[in-house]
């Protein structure tokens, strides 16, 4: 496995799902009073890896924007 996919699996997991779960439950905590638990805790990380995933690995991947134009037919240049 090339260095670079390491380094964007590394930086999913860690930016991607706990920075993501720990705002989540972060949120949870303190506008609605819930008391963190691991049901709690599994829940948010069923609601947090779709949203991580897209974040992460396709919004962040180095070619989305100039595909995502190309896709939309928006004139870049």
């Amino acid at each position: 496995m090339k260095t670079r996919t390491k380094f964007r699996i590394l930086e999913f997991i860690i930016f991607g799902l706990i920075s993501n779960l720990a705002d989540n439950l972060l949120s949870l905590h303190f506008l609605t009073d819930q008391i963190i638990n691991p049901r709690v805790v599994l829940g948010a990380v069923v609601i947090v890896i779709p949203f991580a995933i897209l974040e992460e690995l396709i919004v962040d991947h180095p070619d989305f924007w100039h595909k995502f134009c190309k896709f939309c037919k928006i004139n870049t240049e």
